[in-house]
């Protein structure tokens, strides 16, 4: 239970009031101030990442469920975290910002009622990072430095 009480713990949910426009999870790199999601993508490079849950309409519920499931590639899913979230009855949507998950992966986010009625889902692929080619060093200019034997055979040859 350690990785996903920690993973849990350290998600600050954030509760949102607004009108949402469909039943669905959408991912991206953050949420603004607007609660829109900034870059949404269903693919996301890196483990940290945002989301944002809405619902046709509000949840009428003051107890939801949230799940958390690694979609495996037999097709198969495993329920890597649930729990249960307090919320107002008239909210509609909830999300979170800067969320990690410890591997790279695809992911089913799932808002449900206690009944087991969906509220909304979603699923996220998170892939590593592409690793950035270092650039090509820019020719350094060669520069003397010092003296040559010439130069100091003519600065100290006799004058005639």
């Amino acid at each position: 239970m350690g990785k996903k009480a920690n993973f849990l713990s350290a998600i600050a949910l954030c509760a949102l009031a607004m009108n949402a426009y469909s039943s669905e999870i959408k991912f991206g790199t953050d949420i603004d101030s607007n609660f829109q999601v900034i870059d949404p993508s269903e693919k996301i490079e890196g483990n940290v990442f945002s989301w944002l849950a809405q619902a046709d309409q509000n949840f009428g519920a003051a107890q939801l469920m949230f799940s958390i499931y690694k979609n495996n590639e037999n097709g198969s899913q495993e329920l890597l975290a649930r729990q249960n979230i307090d919320v107002n009855p008239k909210w509609n949507a909830f999300g979170a910002k800067n969320s990690q998950l410890p591997d790279y992966g695809t992911y089913t986010f799932s808002l449900s009622l206690l009944d087991g009625t969906d509220l909304a889902s979603g699923t996220v692929e998170l892939v590593e990072p592409a690793k950035s080619e270092p650039k090509p060093a820019e020719p350094v200019k060669e520069e003397k430095v010092g003296t040559t034997l010439a130069d100091l055979f003519n600065r100290y040859a006799p004058k005639k």
